[in-house]
């Protein structure tokens, strides 16, 4: 996941992909959408797949509604891994999730995109061009600043990374056969802002309790520090108390329980009532129980391009 059809689309940071949440899918549309929680200074790779492994195909990566490069999968070549937008020949800078604080933009489209890696896939065929040394002419992948009441809640967006280097480019033209184009989009920002929305479920505490008394510290070398010696002994001694009064409530609610279980032996004697029939290994008898079969739920819900 996230997978339609043949294409499949992912997000990883630090070589650990990121987990979809609130997936929805349009089969009709040839559109998928998810919630991936992005992390703050964290650069990031996307991976593209093709499972035909027998077609050409060009995947764009827009973010926050900004082009930011294309790549192929084709027939010997059907998965490939993103780190960066290429700048020049011999360059790329890095994908990096970063805060907009700074950040606004005059255009309303560019502000609904915020927050978003919109992916878009189409098959064709690769014309080879022998294009000279050429550098983009936005390298930093950075945006324009925006008016205050402009920014989105989430608070992510794509930043430049580092500059780096990288293999040489080869450089190429793609013809697309005009069919309908496939789209991945993934919605992202901190993890504590999808917890508080309600995407990604926010982990319970469980609190852990001891049922058994640390042994005592006969370490000689504890009477060389008086006073750590009996600050840490009182705190263990507080939570032995606490230990032991868990354990005597739990003793007697099972004395109570046990007394209530033989009452009611004793009135099933009183009223004539069968007693439970048991097996000879001791267990009950499996009673029959009846299943509803719930019927299955249907949800429903040319360009400079590098081929490095």
């Amino acid at each position: 996941m996230p997978r339609l059809g043949d294409y499949e689309a992912w997000i990883d940071i630090n070589g650990k992909r990121l987990e979809e949440y609130a997936v929805e899918s349009k089969t009709e549309e040839l559109e998928i959408r998810c919630w991936i929680p992005s992390e703050e200074g964290k650069n990031f790779i996307v991976h593209y797949r093709d499972y035909t492994k027998s077609r050409t195909s060009l995947w764009k990566l827009h973010a926050d509604g900004r082009l930011c490069g294309g790549k192929f999968t084709m027939p010997n070549h059907h998965h490939v891994a993103v780190s960066g937008k290429t700048v020049s020949t011999t360059e790329q800078r890095l994908y990096q999730f970063g805060r907009d604080e700074d950040l606004a933009l005059q255009d309303e489209s560019l502000i609904k995109a915020l927050g978003t890696l919109k992916i878009r896939v189409e098959e064709g065929h690769v014309v080879r061009i022998p294009f000279p040394d050429w550098r983009s002419r936005n390298t930093t992948l950075t945006i324009q600043p925006v008016h205050e009441q402009a920014k989105k809640a989430a608070g992510h967006c794509v930043v430049g990374g580092a500059l780096v280097k990288k293999k040489r480019t080869q450089i190429a033209d793609f013809k697309p056969f005009g069919r309908k184009s496939t789209s991945f989009i993934f919605q992202h920002g901190p993890r504590e802002f999808l917890q508080a929305k309600g995407i990604i479920p926010v982990p319970e505490h469980v609190p852990h309790v001891s049922n058994e008394r640390e042994e005592e510290n006969n370490d000689p070398r504890g009477h060389e520090h008086g006073d750590h010696a009996v600050e840490n002994n009182q705190g263990d001694s507080d939570d032995e108390k606490a230990a032991d009064a868990e354990i005597q409530q739990l003793q007697a609610s099972a004395l109570h329980l046990d007394a209530l279980a033989k009452a009611l032996r004793n009135r099933d004697e009183r009223q004539g009532k069968r007693p439970v029939v048991k097996r000879e290994d001791g267990e009950r008898a499996p009673r029959r129980v009846k299943m509803e079969i719930e019927p299955n739920r249907l949800f429903r819900r040319g360009e400079v391009i590098d081929l490095t």
